[in-house]
This record gives structure tokens, sequence and C-alpha cells, in this order.
């Protein structure tokens, strides 16, 4: 067998390999698992994970599990309890609700947006069940989208060349050796139209890039076409 006959054979079974995996995955999603979390499982809201994290207020800590510091943390939760109600309140009679602190609720859905994290990860955050833990990320969105367009400074903007100097002096007087870089670029490609089919799917322009730039403790998400 000559050398182009063994790439080939080569190139074969790697193929093969291949869809014997993809089909393995398609057996292993079809599959409906019988076991989630319950409540039994789960630790009390109250001494959670993020009841820990938020208590503290370490700002270091608050920007790596929801990309804000603690001050604008709280200043979008102003905000964000004008738009998503918990109806319960202590002293009130009824069952009260799996996820009774506004700062919990709008966390979650900050992991959500910002982490790349599982439900089931959340659930043990944030100690509440699957089904609760979905009800509260369907409102959350909802409300989190009318605080953000009520709050001025999370308008998408592009900053000003003052501003991008300012930010690229404090940014290298914090790291010496790097100079005047005040932001870091992130882009996904995505396909032109759809009528391409999958093939051609992955040699499609690129349309949509997400520019972010963190500066200090704060993190800016600016859409960039």
């Amino acid at each position: 067998m000559d050398v182009k006959a063994a790439v080939i054979a080569k190139k074969a079974a790697r193929r093969q390999r291949y869809k014997k995996l993809l089909l393995l995955h398609v057996i292993h999603s079809s599959i409906k698992e019988r076991n989630y979390l319950t409540v039994a499982s789960l630790q009390d809201p109250a001494s959670s994970a993020w009841q820990r994290l938020y208590d503290g207020g370490l700002p270091g800590s608050f920007v790596a599990a929801v990309s804000l510091p603690p001050a604008s943390f709280e200043l979008l939760l102003a905000e964000f309890s004008k738009f998503y109600k918990v109806k319960w309140r202590p002293g009130q009679r009824g069952r009260p609700p799996k996820l009774p602190y506004l700062h919990a609720v709008l966390g979650c859905v900050l992991h959500f947006y910002t982490a790349a994290v599982e439900m089931k990860i959340l659930c043990e955050i944030f100690g509440v069940p699957p089904a609760t833990l979905s009800n509260v990320l369907a409102n959350a969105e909802a409300a989190l989208e009318l605080a953000l367009a009520s709050l001025p400074d999370a308008a998408i903007r592009y900053p000003t060349k003052k501003t991008q100097l300012e930010w690229a002096a404090a940014v290298h007087a914090r790291e010496p050796l790097v100079t005047g870089v005040w932001g870091v670029v992130d882009g996904k490609k995505l396909p032109s139209s759809r009528a391409y089919g999958r093939r051609l799917a992955k040699y499609s322009l690129q349309r949509l890039a997400t520019f972010s730039a963190r500066y200090w403790d704060a993190m800016l998400w600016v859409r960039w076409n």
C-alpha cells in the first residue's frame, strides 16, 4: 500500500469514528432522564452560595460572578425591583416563593447571561428546583430588559477618543506592560443567510461582533456592526 492510499484509509477511518461519536451523542440526547434535583437535596436560598457571595460584597468576586461590581449591581437592582415584583412578604399568609430575594433573582439571571453554566448548576448555586428556576428566569429576563432600557448608563454607545485615552492610561497604570489598550474584541461568526445551507454557513461573513471593554471592575458590552 502506497502512502497516498494509506492517507486515504486513515481519513476514512477517522470519518467513521466521527460518525459513530455523532450517533452516540444523538442516542444519548434522545434518552429522557428521570433523575432531577429536588428541594430536599438543595440548600435553602438564605444559606446558598449566592447569599454568601452577596453578603460578602467583595468586588472581585462580584465581577467574576455577574460581571458587575457591588455598587453597579445595587444600582441595577434598584431599577430591576420596579419591574420584578415578589408578591409574598414575611408575615403574610400562604406559601412563600422558593426564591424570595430580589438580589438573588437578579444574580440568577446575570449568572445565566454572563457565565457558561448549566441549569442544574444554577439550581445548586441559588438553592431552587429546576421548575422554579425556569419560571424565575422567564420573568427576570423580561424585567431585566425593561430595567436596562430605563438606565442611561446601560445604553449601547461607543466611548469617545478622550475616554479611550483615559481608560488606556488607567490600564497602563495598573498593568505597565500594556500600552495603548483599553479593551478587547470578541467576535462570533453567524451565517449571512440561511439559504446558503449548512455547508456554506461556516464560510459566511462576520456580520456581528460583540465589543467588550473591561476597565477596572466594570464590564461594558457594545454591539458593533
